[in-house]
């Protein structure tokens, strides 16, 4: 029987919720909707979330020069600081509204891309990258985060992924499954898959 290794984060700089041996959970980055809902509210009060998507397809890689770091709630992974403040840098004149939301976007692709390389750091290779929740609804911004971090990135056709893994997990459990790739390859629908 081959054994499995654990991973071990020392210092814990990461989130890491464990399920079972060798397989966790990794919440890395969960302020893009926070950060887009603070630039909507100021600068597209009357427009939905699908204009903004739009506006930032119009928009270079780069940003043109604005950089965002997005610790508008401070930094919790993989450098602890909850003092850390959000930060537009590089402003000048040629920037719009849409300049800024996709630096958002940027940005956080960033921070996850610097926490997949602290994971190879503590040797926690990442081969698969699943968006979840409302920001994966963006292909603008799905697009990004697979450009910037240079793998897939895979939506899932589950509204409510949440209740979908833990009933995974239940299932596994109770042997419905022999364990959490089958049960996923039976229960999860890939419906897209953005290449870098």
């Amino acid at each position: 029987m081959k054994k499995k290794r654990i991973s071990v984060d020392k210092i814990r700089k990461t989130l890491r919720l464990h399920i079972e041996l060798n397989l966790n959970c990794r919440k890395i980055a969960a302020v893009l909707c926070i950060s887009l809902r603070v630039v909507k509210n100021n600068f597209y009060d009357d427009k939905n979330y699908s204009y903004i998507n739009k506006e930032i397809e119009k928009i270079s890689p780069g940003s043109n020069g604005l950089i965002f770091l997005p610790y508008i709630t401070g930094i919790n992974s993989p450098d602890l600081n909850p003092n850390a403040k959000g930060v537009f840098y590089g402003i000048n004149i040629s920037h719009k509204k849409a300049h800024f939301a996709r630096s958002i976007m940027e940005g956080i692709a960033y921070l996850i891309r610097k926490n997949l390389d602290y994971f190879k750091k503590v040797n926690i290779n990442t081969n698969k990258l699943i968006s979840l929740g409302g920001g994966s609804k963006s292909d603008a911004w799905n697009q990004i985060k697979a450009d910037v971090i240079g793998k897939d990135i895979i939506i899932t056709g589950e509204d409510e992924p949440t209740s979908l893994g833990v009933a995974i997990l239940a299932a596994v459990k109770l042997g419905i499954y022999k364990d959490i790739n089958d049960a996923v390859s039976n229960l999860v629908e890939i419906r897209k898959v953005y290449n870098p």
